[in-house]
């Protein structure tokens, strides 16, 4: 399972999902059960009682739920289009439509739109025909739109990574309870200079071994950056679980310094805080990294959760 894209293949109208984890990423099972509330988690455990296997399988009638984006008319009708940017009814009207934009590929864009279309990306206007910069993975979105007479939907092309003229279509589209996560920069080599060659939003940070890390081979440097959410003030423990060499900056504080130990702990007052996550693999076969907390009225770690970074729709 590949992060972001499996979370943001939908199946064919009418069927279910299921989600097969390997061991230890119990942070992923949080954010499924977070994106499709509803569905069921079975853990396959072995003799001692220690969990090998995470299923979550995902009903349909839930899954439709997340498909396209959810719409309110100026009529007061609200409803889930399915189908944005097409199924829309025919104009006129006015309304607004809320939830994800998934883009496949980092770059530069520039938006084609309809008149009487306006829309807003991670909090931020997208004016048409004008470049901006998005990174793979995605992205809130609000879009108010007005449809002309006779107009059964907006058509949305752009310029970007894949070519021009391009389509937005149903498969970008999606509405779940989620936040993007934190953005990662990746650069070859050791460092955290020049210019990354991957860079994209990862909801959360629970990769266990090489098949499930987005870039495989070669010495690699990786810095996530976003918002840590605090839920309470207290003195909150951190560790980097890895192979490799793992770093932590809070609000520019050193929590845990890079190539030393990977846990550290600081005291925390409940609210949002600016955080900086570092990796560095001399080899990038087999990475792997696990971001984790302890609260202050817990005891032992857990993967810090997706809900984690930045606020829940």
């Amino acid at each position: 399972m590949d992060l972001p894209e499996s979370l943001a293949a939908l199946p064919a109208p009418g069927r279910g999902l299921i989600y097969a984890l390997e061991q230890g990423r119990t942070g992923v099972l949080d954010t499924l059960k977070a994106y499709y509330p509803g569905g069921e988690a079975e853990i396959m455990k072995d003799p001692n009682g220690n969990g090998f296997v995470y299923f979550y399988r995902v009903p349909p009638e839930v899954v439709d739920k997340a498909r396209g984006l959810k719409a309110e008319f100026s009529d007061g009708k609200e409803t889930q289009a399915t189908g944005f940017p097409e199924g829309l009814p025919t104009g006129p009207y006015h309304a607004t439509f809320r939830g994800d934009l998934y883009l496949d590929q980092s770059g530069e864009y520039r938006f084609h739109l309809p008149k009487g279309f306006k829309w807003t990306l991670g909090g931020k206007l997208v004016l048409a025909e004008l470049p901006v910069k998005l990174e793979k993975g995605f992205h809130p979105l609000v879009i108010h739109w007005t449809a002309p007479e006779g107009s059964a939907g907006p058509a949305i092309s752009y310029d970007g990574p894949a070519g021009k003229n391009m389509q937005l279509g149903s498969r970008n589209f999606i509405t779940i309870a989620s936040v993007r996560g934190l953005r990662g920069q990746y650069y070859n080599g050791m460092e955290f200079n020049g210019v990354p060659f991957l860079e994209q939003w990862e909801p959360v940070l629970n990769f266990v071994n090489g098949n499930d890390f987005p870039v495989q081979g070669g010495a690699m440097a990786i810095h996530w950056s976003g918002t840590l959410n605090v839920p309470e003030t207290g003195k909150y423990r951190f560790s980097t679980r890895t192979s490799g060499q793992g770093g932590l900056k809070i609000d520019s504080r050193t929590v845990i310094a890079q190539g030393g130990a990977n846990q550290g702990e600081t005291s925390l007052t409940a609210g949002t805080h600016s955080v900086d996550v570092y990796y560095v693999k001399q080899n990038g076969w087999g990475a792997d990294y696990t971001f984790l907390w302890i609260k202050p009225s817990n005891t032992t770690y857990e993967v810090v959760p997706n809900s984690a970074f930045g606020e829940v729709r």
